[in-house]
């Protein structure tokens, strides 16, 4: 007879499986809670017992700087983000942000570009336009030059990709990079601060801010560690 068949052996049969499935299930958490433990243990090693950095900062609103003296530009450059007030991450593959709208000092840094480059192209603008008066003459023609100039080029970012550019981002120091003294740095299980800092980025930790203050960009989520800077995006 078979339990296809016969309703007594289909009822062992059922039976016998539905005392099975639990086991099988714990067994299955078991080895779940077992393999979570290994790994809590590999990470504890990994990462708790490397314990605090000297000098931690939370603030990843950085400030643009350019490398050199620009033509234009009053922004001090600082290629080594060594002036006082500013530092550079000492954490691999995390960086201050100075994309658009996002360092502190975007519309002062921006409207100098752009007054820089505005100034560049007008002389240019005003020889288009005497150009295409000549040409009207030569050709008799009329030409409709009301266009030019009421389009002009606009300042959209500061690329430095794996370094490259005239331009640096760097983070904020003291109390305006939100840095403290023997801080736990951001880990896969861990919330501390954004990144290491040099010992003078915590020297006057409760410096007071003297200039306005900005809206701190949202947390995002934790990204891949890299080795360079990624390429300045805009949103």
């Amino acid at each position: 007879l078979s339990s296809a068949t016969h309703p007594i052996l289909a009822a062992v049969s059922c039976s016998k499986t539905t005392v099975a499935f639990p086991k099988i299930l714990m067994m299955l958490i078991r080895s779940a809670l077992l393999l979570a433990m290994a790994m809590a243990g590999r990470l504890n090693q990994n990462v708790f017992e490397e314990g605090k950095i000297p000098c931690g900062c939370n603030n990843k609103v950085g400030l643009l700087a350019p490398k050199e003296k620009l033509e234009g530009i009053d922004i001090a450059p600082d290629a080594a983000c060594a002036k006082p007030g500013v530092h550079a991450s000492k954490t691999p593959g995390r960086f201050c942000s100075c994309d658009q709208g996002k360092a502190k000092n975007w519309n002062v840094a921006a409207t100098a570009a752009q007054k820089r480059l505005d100034d560049a192209l007008q002389p240019k603008i005003e020889a288009l336009k005497s150009l295409m008066e000549k040409l009207q003459e030569k050709m008799g023609v009329e030409i409709d030059s009301s266009s030019i100039g009421k389009v002009k080029p606009k300042v959209t970012s500061f690329p430095r990709e794996e370094g490259e550019g005239l331009w640096v981002c760097c983070c904020q120091s003291q109390a305006a990079g939100k840095c403290k003294r023997n801080a736990m740095e951001n880990g896969w299980i861990k919330r501390g601060v954004h990144h290491a800092a040099p010992d003078r980025a915590c020297e006057d930790e409760f410096a007071t801010e003297t200039t306005a203050e900005v809206t701190e960009p949202e947390e995002e989520p934790q990204e891949p560690l890299t080795t360079v800077e990624p390429l300045s995006t805009v949103e």
